[in-house]
């Protein structure tokens, strides 16, 4: 028998990286050959990252496909980051007269770590965020680039957590064309300074999906 026949063997991803970090993902092809099996996510990115590039890829025939013939895998998102965990969402204690210092109030799900993002939910800032630089103990961290003078004044809420900053998914091509469950683009979690711009999605339940916190432009 056929040991890559596509009712016995598959492959969840094409490319997985957990923590990735200066990764660079550009100008593959990503199209499973007859005799393969089955393949469910050009790409999983998954806990946090920081300075991704997924750039000038095409994809075709990859995720769930009408008429397929083996069961469900969960795995319907072609493109998927994960990034879910908080450490601190809702109002901060206090705020240093510069700026520099933001207390989170009681509950801190993890500790802080430098390199964390705190972002701003409320406000006239909200949706701008700030790098965790230094953890100061008693729940406080020091951050840069710091807020501005006064805003300790009118307190807005916040969430601590580690996501994917700076990434960039431009110019690609994802053909979901022949499938009516697959997402070929799912964004879910933690998301700081995200560029998605210029792709091209083709077909499936829905383009784009984006679940959480996320900040981004497109």
């Amino acid at each position: 028998s056929d040991v890559c026949s596509s009712d016995l063997s598959f492959c969840y991803d094409a490319f997985a990286v957990t923590r990735p970090v200066d990764v660079e993902v550009v100008s593959n092809r990503v199209q499973p050959v007859r005799s393969a099996g089955k393949l469910w996510r050009f790409l999983n990115l998954t806990q946090h990252g920081e300075s991704i590039r997924v750039v000038n890829n095409m994809v075709a025939n990859t995720g769930p496909m009408d008429g397929d013939s083996i069961g469900d895998m969960n795995a319907n998102e072609i493109l998927l980051t994960e990034s879910y965990r908080l450490k601190f969402e809702g109002m901060p204690a206090a705020i240093s007269s510069d700026g520099r210092v933001v207390q989170c109030g009681p509950g801190l799900a993890q500790p802080p770590r430098a390199g964390d993002v705190l972002a701003i939910l409320s406000g006239p800032l909200a949706g701008t965020f700030h790098r965790v630089v230094q953890p100061l103990g008693n729940h406080a961290v020091a951050i840069d680039p710091p807020l501005p003078a006064g805003t300790g004044s009118a307190i807005p809420a916040i969430s601590l957590s580690r996501g994917f900053t700076n990434t960039v998914i431009e110019s690609n091509e994802i053909d979901s064309s022949r499938s009516g469950k697959s997402f070929p683009l799912v964004l879910g979690g933690n998301h700081y300074g995200t560029v998605v711009s210029k792709n091209t999605l083709t077909g499936g339940l829905e383009s784009i999906r984006i679940n959480s916190v996320c900040l981004m432009v497109i």
